[in-house]
């Protein structure tokens, strides 16, 4: 079993998860998120019901994820998401 961990970035950095999920149905949809700084202190949040298909959920976690960070005036931004086509 792999335990994943939070790794703390490089000063002046912070990092991003993000994830979605469909409903069982497959009608709806929501989307969430959370920032940590250096010191792996929170920063900010967000979660969000939208009504589209996967791979757009995962895609539309980190575009308002990085969205909120900008807002935020944060420039450095390491980004995790579990979809591969998406990155790491």
């Amino acid at each position: 079993m792999t335990v994943n961990s939070w790794q703390n970035t490089t000063f002046g950095w912070i990092k991003i998860n993000v994830d979605g999920s469909l409903s069982r149905s497959g009608l709806g949809a929501a989307i969430g998120g959370v920032a940590r700084g250096p010191s792996s202190g929170w920063l900010f949040g967000f979660k969000m019901a939208i009504g589209i298909t996967y791979f757009p959920i995962e895609a539309k976690a980190v575009l308002e994820g990085l969205r909120l960070a900008w807002d935020k005036g944060f420039r450095q931004v390491k980004l995790g998401s579990d979809n591969a086509l998406l990155g790491e």
